[in-house]
């Protein structure tokens, strides 16, 4: 085993153990205040960490990012149904940005098409209503209308053939790097999207030094690095989603491609973009049917006739982000062609729910 491997097991380790809660007994009142690191959703219950605690909130608005003070009693590793007793939001400018940015999505299309587009361009779901949240936990699709790990892939999928055709293959490659870590910090920097982001990177740097590394290899070491940043990572669902929507797209991919039955010269993009929304949808799909508590044995079948929209809905969210820079009025006039995906979305929703 090599030395630094070695080091890097070492950290991992040190930096795991210096990092849990100190104990505290069940049913014990406690107060927790700081700047909130993830947020994600426990079954159907909003979940947030701040400062080591894992705590579920009420209160679905909160962003990561945000300063919060709370109050609740501890229960076997969480706090339950905390109180908010002060909330800061965040003034980071991707913070901000996120914020104005679902403005337009709510302002321009009604529910639940604003939530749906929102969800799934950059993970705000606060929007979204209780009755379409069961429907989406029923259909074991909810898991698609949050910003995840996939994103990240569909975005680089989407925007390196454009970057093809005014560039160098070396240069796309060095620019889509700053681009998807732009997305990233607009998401939010949770753990699915740093992951993601974090493996693609690891990909792109060893594309552009010429060196192959395997998937495995590229896996191990992000897990690594991941929790050398954060350790706390380790017990977020989240984590777990992407990492198994990553290792899909990475072993999985390649095989949906081939099957895939496009191989018109200009549909090759969306064929792409298709077999790496499957394979992320076959990834993810045990994990959240335990997960979120609800198993509907269509669920396969659902994620393949909806998972195919989430590309189109996202490159058009983020047109609109673009846009909006220069005018929020041609923006929202924009976000009008997403309707045509978000109804197809909705519509099946709804059957088989």
């Amino acid at each position: 085993m090599r030395p630094a491997i070695l080091i890097v097991l070492a950290l991992l380790l040190l930096r795991i153990g210096t990092s849990f809660v100190p104990p505290v007994s069940n049913g014990q009142y406690i107060e927790v205040q700081g700047v909130v690191e993830n947020t994600n959703f426990f079954s159907d219950k909003f979940q947030l960490t701040i400062d080591k605690y894992r705590a579920t909130v009420s209160d679905e608005t909160i962003n990561t990012g945000d300063w919060v003070h709370l109050r609740g009693v501890y229960s076997n590793g969480r706090i339950d149904s905390a109180q908010i007793l002060d909330r800061n939001e965040s003034t980071l400018p991707f913070a901000r940005a996120k914020r104005s940015l679902s403005d337009i999505y709510l302002r321009s299309l009604h529910e639940p098409h604003s939530a749906l587009v929102a969800g799934i361009t950059i993970g705000s779901n606060q929007n979204i209503s209780k009755q379409f949240k069961q429907q989406l936990l029923k259909t074991g699709t909810y898991h698609m209308i949050v910003a995840s790990g996939s994103n990240v892939a569909v975005l680089s999928v989407l925007l390196l053939p454009l970057l093809y055709l005014f560039l160098y293959r070396q240069s796309a490659i060095i620019l889509i790097i700053p681009i998807i870590w732009s997305y990233a910090a607009l998401t939010g920097m949770d753990a699915p999207i740093v992951r993601a982001t974090l493996m693609l990177t690891i990909i792109y740097i060893s594309q552009i030094t010429g060196r192959y590394v395997r998937p495995l290899y590229i896996i191990s070491l992000t897990i690594a690095i991941m929790l050398l940043i954060n350790p706390l990572w380790i017990v977020d669902i989240g984590f777990y989603l992407s990492l198994c929507s990553t290792a899909a797209i990475l072993y999985l991919e390649p095989l949906i491609y081939r099957l895939l039955p496009f191989d018109v010269s200009v549909l090759i993009p969306l064929k792409k973009v298709l077999a790496v929304s499957l394979a992320a949808q076959t990834g993810v799909l045990p994990i959240s049917i335990i997960y979120f508590g609800q198993f509907n044995p269509l669920s396969p079948l659902i994620n393949v006739v909806v998972g195919w929209v989430s590309g189109p809905i996202l490159l058009i969210g983020l047109a609109v982000a673009i846009l909006s820079l220069a005018s929020t009025v041609l923006a929202s006039v924009l976000l009008l062609t997403a309707l045509p995906f978000t109804y197809w979305f909705i519509a099946i929703v709804k059957i088989f729910s």
